[in-house]
């Protein structure tokens, strides 16, 4: 996971200027721009060139080999940024007058972004979901074609009769409520491990998110999705009678999410510490989740609040157009 930049032309390095800064994901380019970030000017025989190199959500190590004055040539390596991220070259273009009219060339790679961020949510989790999917759908098979078999005709019918009802409900909400698809795929896949691991996951009929909020991206949500919905599954009972709730909904003002479960709750003693890079209550866990979701959340300028009540209540608001007027009540 190593991003190297290697220079694109012979040339002498006049200056370097490091600026710190936020750390949004560095693919969203109008938001990257107050990122941290380190500006490489070198001095080249078509003049002046720019190479900045920019943090982003999960890459913050910027490193540079080289240093001011020192000659360059092209394809030799000068910088890297940690686990990758983005790199501008700010190139000249000259009239035939040789005066300089300007242009911008950018390079982005979120390619190692994206899969450290897939892998600290909910989402590399998708492909275990829907190898649970595929086993309990072979044991509804198996039961129908044992019912055949005894004859029992029609406990097969009501049987058969009674899935399809259970999974039209929930694809006409993933369908025709949730228009994000990534989403929708994220949320069926956790209601077939919910079934799968002898959990109620209930989305909330009235759910309905047309757009996300400005700038956001599908990965982001379904960061802040679900992690929170593995969270609840992981605390839940496995004996039938653990439950989790999810409500989403969006409007001209704000996108609203609702996540509850009936588990065990979180200890007091941790709740300050629950949002931390790597705090985790679970052996063997990194504790990266709930920092990712909180730090989407904060960019974003919204805000998240934990009820401890016979299990877990999950309450977020983020503002639809990113500014910071939120109003911290949910939907019920």
């Amino acid at each position: 996971n190593i991003h190297v930049q290697y220079a694109t032309i012979d040339g002498k390095i006049i200056s370097m200027n490091y600026k710190s800064g936020s750390f949004y994901p560095a693919y969203l380019f109008e938001k990257s721009q107050h990122n941290e970030r380190l500006e490489i000017t070198l001095d080249t025989k078509y003049g002046k060139i720019i190479i900045v190199l920019i943090a982003g959500l999960i890459a913050r190590r910027i490193k540079s080999f080289k240093k001011i004055d020192d000659f360059i040539k092209q394809g030799e390596p000068i910088s890297l940024i940690k686990f990758g991220s983005r790199v501008d070259i700010w190139i000249p273009i000259l009239n035939n007058k040789g005066k300089v009219v300007g242009a911008i060339s950018s390079f982005r790679d979120k390619t190692d972004v994206t899969r450290m961020a897939e892998e600290l949510t909910g989402v590399t989790k998708m492909a275990w979901s829907l190898r649970a999917q595929n086993h309990e759908f072979m044991n509804k098979l198996h039961t129908i074609s044992g019912l055949i078999q005894l004859e029992e005709f029609e406990k097969a019918l009501q049987f058969i009769s009674d899935i399809a009802k259970v999974k039209k409900n929930i694809s006409n909400i993933l369908t025709e409520n949730i228009k994000d698809s990534s989403l929708s795929a994220l949320l069926l896949a956790k209601y077939n491990k919910a079934e799968e691991c002898r959990v109620k996951l209930k989305i909330d009929e009235n759910s309905k998110l047309s757009k996300l909020p400005k700038y956001m991206t599908s990965e982001e949500i379904i960061s802040i999705v679900g992690n929170l919905i593995e969270n609840s599954l992981d605390e839940v009972k496995n004996d039938g009678t653990g439950f989790v709730y999810i409500k989403i909904i969006e409007n001209n003002e704000f996108l609203k999410i609702k996540v509850q479960d009936n588990g065990n709750g979180i200890p007091l003693e941790f709740k300050e510490n629950i949002y931390t890079q790597g705090f985790s209550t679970k052996e063997g866990q990194r504790g990266d989740g709930m920092y990712i979701v909180k730090k989407i959340i904060d960019d974003f300028y919204g805000t998240i609040s934990l009820e401890i009540n016979n299990g877990v209540i999950w309450n977020i608001c983020i503002p639809m157009e990113g500014t910071d007027n939120t109003d911290s009540s949910n939907d019920s």
